[in-house]
């Protein structure tokens, strides 16, 4: 590999590392983390991802239980991410413009959503390294050369069976191709529109037809009927798509945005007047590409009737940004500055909310700690009677430093994770105490139970939790 290749990559690391160093300053086990880290249970097979475990196997030297390796996973998924982008550069833009090329696929690892996927220390690895695999698929697939392609498709099945979310930014490619191939007035835009999305139809097929029979057991893969409650389905779906697309705008800020946006389109504009003509088939396939981004938030689990309507679920919206830049970069060749301009006022909010993040999730996990030490701290004073098991019910609320936070910045408030009753068993197990019945699934019970008390059942009232005896168990209701 050449030296500049490498210096290339290394800065796509350098501003990886930049943008997610508050989850390693963090250093917080995020939600199903708290679980694993204790069972040391791999468990992805099951949701039609048999790569992830067996990658995560071959990282903890092919051991039995799933082992913590952090700040490696976010080394790795850093790395993973900063080789897509050097793909992207070299084998999918085409603007000659070395530069430019550079700028744009850069905006690829400022992903907001993908913060969250980053958190998931044992989820992390596999999860990135899907998103690399995909971008080797489909730099493949665009040779149209039948060995490439067998590989391409092969590479495709192995980036879904790590993680199938990231694989729609199959779908964030096209839509680039796709533009570029407007401006640059390509010919065959239709067969190139054709041929591609067929090879993402026909990869996911294969996938379905092969690893997701074999191993998918989760009920939330189930699709939706094909009558009028499915369409109510799908139509609520992409309701709560659109409200969870509007977290990432709402943290940029709307001012940002109508500024850069105005600056665009008085550029194309101006652009039209100049030549005096207006283009309509060019801007009907610019929609489109439009159009495949907004598919590719999603992808086929748009006709789920689960689909993952979470930030870590939704992997490609840097491509938004990177079709605006695309635009801007090919429109006002004059006036970089105005680029460059526009480039930090809509980037540097994204930057702000990792770190806002990071500190965020630091001082509700030191909130947490200590608000379950002084729970220990009362199970050793208040019990008179040894609990055969103690349940947790409730949630904890924000920790009061981070509450200014999450009313400001909406990103934060999306991937902040409060501990309600899972998370909350595990973090008092984790500071020390003994015989904590794991709570999934079990809220309906312990709803039950605490209805069904009397005062006879009180152990301990505090502004903060209370204690209730029930037989010979302990439950702990967080308020």
């Amino acid at each position: 590999m050449k030296t500049i290749e490498l210096k290339k990559i290394s800065i796509f690391f350098l501003i990886a590392m930049l943008f997610y160093y508050p989850i390693i300053y963090s250093n917080v086990y995020y939600r199903d983390d708290l679980d694993r880290a204790i069972s040391g249970y791999y468990g992805w097979s099951s949701m039609g991802r048999p790569l992830a475990d067996l990658t995560l196997k071959f990282i903890m030297s092919w051991s039995e239980l799933s082992v913590d390796i952090f700040p490696l996973n976010v080394f790795l998924s850093c790395a993973f991410i900063s080789l897509s982008c050097y793909l992207i550069s070299e084998k999918i833009l085409n603007d000659k413009n070395e530069l430019n090329r550079f700028l744009i696929s850069a905006l690829f690892i400022i992903n907001p959503f993908f913060l969250q996927n980053v958190l998931y220390r044992f989820d992390s690895i596999s999860m990135s390294l899907s998103i690399l695999l995909c971008t080797i698929s489909y730099v493949l697939i665009n040779e149209k050369k039948v060995p490439k392609i067998i590989l391409g498709v092969i590479f495709s099945v192995f980036s879904l069976s790590l993680y199938q979310p990231c694989f729609n930014v199959f779908l964030g490619f096209i839509s680039i191709d796709l533009m570029q191939s407007v401006y640059k007035n390509k010919q065959l835009i239709l067969r190139n529109l054709v041929y591609k999305t067929l090879a993402f139809i026909t990869c996911y097929f294969i996938y379905y037809i092969t690893v997701a029979k074999i191993f998918v057991t989760n009920s939330r893969s189930s699709i939706v009927s094909f009558d009028k409650n499915g369409f109510r389905n799908i139509t609520e779906t992409n309701e709560k798509l659109i409200d969870l697309l509007s977290i990432p705008l709402a943290t940029i800020g709307m001012l940002s945005i109508s500024i850069c946006s105005l600056v665009l389109i008085s550029a194309l504009v101006m652009k039209c007047i100049i030549r005096k003509k207006i283009y309509p088939p060019q801007l009907f396939i610019s929609l489109i590409s439009f159009l495949f981004i907004y598919f590719s938030f999603l992808g086929p689990t748009f006709i789920l009737k689960e689909p993952p309507l979470v930030p870590r679920g939704i992997t490609s919206t840097p491509f938004v940004l990177m079709l605006f830049f695309i635009i801007m970069f090919i429109t006002i060749k004059k006036y970089k500055a105005i680029i460059y301009i526009s480039l930090v006022l809509l980037v540097t909010p994204l930057f702000s909310s990792s770190y806002q993040l990071g500190n965020s999730l630091k001082n509700q996990r030191d909130y947490e700690i200590a608000y379950f030490n002084m729970i220990n701290y009362d199970i050793t004073r208040s019990l008179c009677f040894n609990p055969d098991k103690i349940m947790v019910s409730g949630t904890l609320g924000y920790a009061p430093s981070v509450i200014n936070t999450i009313k400001r910045n909406p990103l934060v408030k999306s991937i902040l994770s409060k501990s309600d009753n899972f998370q909350a068993s595990f973090l008092l197990s984790i500071v020390g105490v003994n015989g904590v019945e794991t709570a999934y699934g079990k809220q309906k019970k312990y709803n039950d139970i605490i209805k069904n008390s009397n005062d006879e059942d009180l152990i301990l009232v505090s502004s903060h939790y209370v204690f209730y005896k029930h037989e010979e168990s302990l439950l702990i209701e967080l308020r």
